[in-house]
């Protein structure tokens, strides 16, 4: 084995369900109508809380071969890329037979996210999270370094305050702070709300923070009406901060709720639902784009979504597949070159 793996938890996989519905229905509205954005803005706090999880998760492996390890999340990585490739081709085929032919211009706005005549034509999003999950899991090693070295946790945190002020200038999301305190609070936490029985306190806190994240939220873009570049800019980092602020303390929050479920095992949706997640996380934003690019022709609105959700489903589970068949081969691979060498 070269990945010890933890037991699988029915709270975990009942948080990540709740994280993808959350960013799903987020980029609904945000694709939709941006008018409808203020509202559901909170729900993209989903994204900070996935990478939270994630990282606090891998903290509780012990990685015996960083091979295999790399190996592992290459393959999970590689398949959703190949698979929103294919979406951004097809679609743009479909594209040209409805409306005509594309220029090659407004083929590459496909890859890199530009939107044609101010509406969406097809998003670099999906492209965009694959590769920030590729730049976070090359820093693994470094995060499982801080137990023999403590004093890098100064440096790592210092990049999450680099990335924060960086967020404040181009308004984007941040990534990896949360990841940096999922491996933290894993490390550092006596008691998690996953092996030992939920405390009251570790229901209070998270409640806590989370309201104060959703708080700070509301009267920022309530009330905050900056007037000089400065004062936008502290806005924007402010409003990161909470969303951020506001994931990770919902993932704590939904871990000690669902305590109770008990191991995954014993909940066959939840199993079925936690394979599904993570492809499903990577990929619905490129098909949700697809499919509201041809909401001129999928009418209603409420049809387009249910095509984009029911067309994730069928991908994630596609997806799913093809991972775990390749990894079997990979791992039966390697069980024949240990047998050769022995």
């Amino acid at each position: 084995m070269s990945i010890e793996e933890p037991k699988r938890y029915a709270s975990v996989a009942a948080t990540r369900l709740v994280l993808t519905l959350m960013i799903f229905v987020f980029h609904a509205f945000y694709i939709y109508s941006a008018t409808n954005l203020e509202n559901f803005f909170p729900l993209s706090a989903a994204l900070q809380g996935f990478n939270f999880l994630s990282a606090f998760l891998c903290s509780r492996k012990a990685i015996l071969s960083w091979k295999d390890y790399y190996q592992k999340r290459f393959v999970s990585l590689l398949i959703p890329c190949l698979a929103v490739f294919v979406i951004i081709v097809l679609s743009t085929f479909v594209f040209t037979i409805v409306t005509g032919p594309l220029s090659f211009e407004r083929f590459l706005n496909g890859f890199v996210g530009v939107s044609a005549n101010g509406s969406f034509l097809l998003s670099f999003g999906t492209f965009w999270y694959i590769g920030v999950m590729a730049v976070l899991f090359a820093l693994v090693p470094l995060f499982f370094l801080t137990k023999k070295k403590p004093w890098l946790w100064w440096i790592l945190f210092s990049l999450g305050i680099l990335e924060v002020l960086a967020a404040g200038h181009y308004w984007q999301p941040i990534v990896y702070l949360p990841f940096a305190c999922g491996f933290y609070y894993g490390f550092k936490a006596k008691n998690d709300c996953l092996e030992s029985k939920s405390t009251w306190q570790q229901w209070l806190w998270p409640l806590v923070v989370l309201i104060a994240g959703a708080l700070a939220n509301y009267f920022i873009r309530k009330y905050a009406t900056p007037t000089t570049s400065l004062e936008a800019f502290l806005m924007t980092v402010s409003l990161r901060s909470a969303q951020t602020i506001i994931g990770m303390a919902l993932v704590l929050l939904l871990l000690c709720i669902f305590r109770f479920l008990g191991e995954e095992r014993t909940h066959p949706f939840l199993t079925f639902s936690d394979r599904l997640s993570y492809p499903f996380f990577l990929v619905h934003f490129a098909l949700m784009v697809g499919a509201f690019d041809l909401g001129k022709i999928i009418q209603p609105w409420p049809l387009a979504v249910l095509v984009a959700f029911l067309g994730s489903l069928a991908l994630s589970f596609l997806i799913s597949l093809l991972t775990e068949t390749t990894m079997k081969k990979l791992h039966l691979k390697k069980l024949a070159r240990e047998d050769h060498h022995a």
